[in-house]
């Protein structure tokens, strides 16, 4: 093991991403931006996230340590990164969306460098935008529009915004999260024209010009970093004399601090008396790089470990590849030929997400509206092979969307309209008995968010800025993300039905889906066909623009003679379903 990833090495480590900083800086000097600035960012970004990741408190810490051999415009370029992937994490974006944004905060800084030089020596009084037409194109040849989108809000810092009905509320998400570490950091970088603050000073300047919408991004800070957040230098003497600084904040009212001037045989303290803790207004460097190591070192990295109180910068997320335990054991008790009513209710019970969805689900479907009190009871009025489809519908649907990404709001709502459509059909087909049906409209329901799950997945709309599907077939969910590797799709779809442990039938619907409906076996024509209806028709209202081709008019001509419909009550059908399926889940 190296000496730089040893856990407790975290100067070497935070140097090194000094070291990448300054390189990337003297890149962006010397030639214009291209290929290379964008491979070199993204390494930077890279490192940056994992780093915060795994050890959150040293790192964060350096925006409130400054370096007197570190530069001003490397120390608030590396703040500003540190602060946008501090809140997109905290906010649940995928890494790779985290990424082009910590691209774009540190272009923002970087490229127009001579003019933040400037602006550091008090030789500009505005604050520089980034007007590189070169860099502009190379992302957007590239295919960075996150990155490219985000940097703009270099436009927005100056201090008129910081004050109420002064912020600009129509910035996107990601704009906005770059725009708050921007501003963060300009108070709390030290040696910087802007009026030092601290760093509950800075979040409560902000708090108070952010519009409501946006309120959001910096609650989730309250955790992490808190509002005294590591390498805080307190205003609170410890018994031996010493000034201690903020390792790691334990619970709200107690933190664990060391000396601030600490040699190498002094042990950290914990401070717990809140109300007389205040923090020093003004940063001071640190004595040398080797304080990282004596302040956050072994010792501390087993406490924080096992610390069950310590607030983590990124929130526990699962594969979706992986369903969660008890909900693979509901359905292997379901599976059984006796099936105890009673044991199937504690598993239930022992997962609380599942447990109040069902019980909801229950409710909404009695003809009363009155509540379901119990589990059991939930459980008798859907019976077992509903309610393990109403459950893995909504444990797949929490794992597809436990990270944020800029198109997500629109693609969960193309897919429960999809999923509400498949299970209205397969609802029509068992009342109107058009057709023999041997599925569940909950059955269908989760078929169809299955066979939806790439728009979650795919990495190319991990940081797209606008979904636009591939032209044409509008009943293959392969054609619902712009790819060249379209059995790749397929494929992966397969794979996570089969992971999630979904019968054959189900495997084999998955494949044939997008098949003409006279094509089909009886067996899976009407299921297969409720699903590429459901898609057919979801695209429609969602792309109205978007050329309906040949191919999908014969679909669904033959899908109307499968369900007995006119166009006419097919396209009332796609209306209604569209309303309701709005009202039920609204985005």
């Amino acid at each position: 093991m190296s000496a730089a990833d040893k856990p407790h090495c975290h100067a070497q480590r935070i140097k090194g991403l000094y070291s990448q900083l300054t390189a990337l800086v003297t890149l962006h000097h010397q030639h214009a931006f291209g290929v290379k600035h964008i491979q070199a960012s993204r390494q930077f970004s890279a490192q940056l996230i994992t780093e915060l990741k795994q050890y959150p408190e040293p790192l964060f810490a350096q925006i409130l340590l400054p370096k007197a051999n570190v530069q001003t415009l490397s120390q608030l370029s590396l703040n500003v990164c540190i602060l946008t992937a501090t809140v997109a994490i905290r906010n649940h974006l995928n890494d790779t969306a985290t990424q082009q944004l910590v691209c774009a905060a540190l272009t923002c800084v970087i490229s127009p460098q001579k003019a933040w030089q400037d602006w550091l020596s008090r030789e500009r009084s505005t604050i520089p935008t980034v007007d590189d037409k070169r860099l502009k194109l190379a992302l957007q040849k590239t295919g960075h529009h996150l990155w490219l989108q985000s940097q703009e809000v270099t436009h927005y810092i100056e201090p008129s915004r910081l004050r109420p009905d002064g912020w600009p509320a129509h910035l996107t998400t990601h704009q906005q999260i770059v725009l708050i570490a921007l501003s963060l950091s300009l108070p709390i970088t030290a040696n910087t024209p802007a009026p030092q603050m601290t760093m509950f000073a800075a979040l409560k300047q902000i708090a108070l010009a952010l519009p409501a919408q946006c309120m959001h991004l910096i609650n989730s800070l309250i955790d992490f970093p808190g509002t005294l957040p590591p390498g805080s230098i307190l205003n609170h003497r410890t018994e031996e004399g010493q000034i201690p600084v903020i390792i790691t904040r334990v619970t709200d009212k107690a933190v664990k601090a060391a000396p601030f001037n600490m040699e190498s045989n002094t042990e950290t303290v914990s401070i717990n008396r809140w109300p007389s803790i205040r923090q020093i207004y003004k940063t001071s460097p640190p004595r040398g790089w080797h304080v990282m190591d004596q302040w956050w070192n072994q010792e501390w990295q087993t406490d924080a470990l096992n610390d069950s109180l310590r607030r983590p910068v990124a929130q526990p997320t699962f594969k979706v590849t992986s369903p969660p335990p008890d909900l693979l054991n509901i359905q292997d008790k379901v599976q059984q030929p006796s099936v105890n009513t009673s044991e199937l209710s504690d598993l239930i019970e022992r997962q609380p997400l599942l447990a109040s969805y069902i019980q909801d689900s229950a409710t909404q479907i009695s003809r009363l509206q009155l509540p379901a009190r119990t589990v059991r009871q939930s459980l008798m009025m859907h019976g077992f092979e509903r309610t393990v489809s109403i459950l893995t519908e909504r444990a797949l649907s929490h794992r597809l969307n436990q990270h944020h990404f800029p198109v997500r709001p629109h693609v969960n709502q193309f897919t429960q309209l999809a999923t509400y459509m498949a299970a209205g059909l397969a609802h029509h087909v068992a009342t109107d008995k058009v057709q023999s049906m041997h599925y569940l409209a909950e059955q269908i329901s989760l078929l169809t968010l299955f066979v939806c799950s790439p728009l979650f997945t795919h990495p190319s709309l991990k940081v797209a800025t606008n979904w636009q599907p591939s032209t044409g077939r509008l009943f293959d969910a392969c054609q619902l993300v712009e790819s060249n590797d379209q059995q790749g799709l397929a494929k992966h779809t397969h794979s996570l039905a089969l992971a999630w442990h979904q019968p054959r039938t189900f495997l084999i619907a998955i494949q044939q889906h997008a098949t003409l409906p006279q094509q089909l076996p009886p067996s899976l024509r009407t299921v297969c066909t409720c699903v590429g209806t459901a898609l057919a028709l979801s695209r429609q209202l969602f792309f109205p623009d978007q050329p309906t081709c040949v191919m999908t008019e014969e679909y669904l001509a033959q899908a109307r003679q499968i369900f007995n419909l006119t166009e006419t009550s097919l396209v009332t059908f796609a209306q209604q379903s569209a309303a309701e399926a709005q009202a039920r889940c609204p985005i």
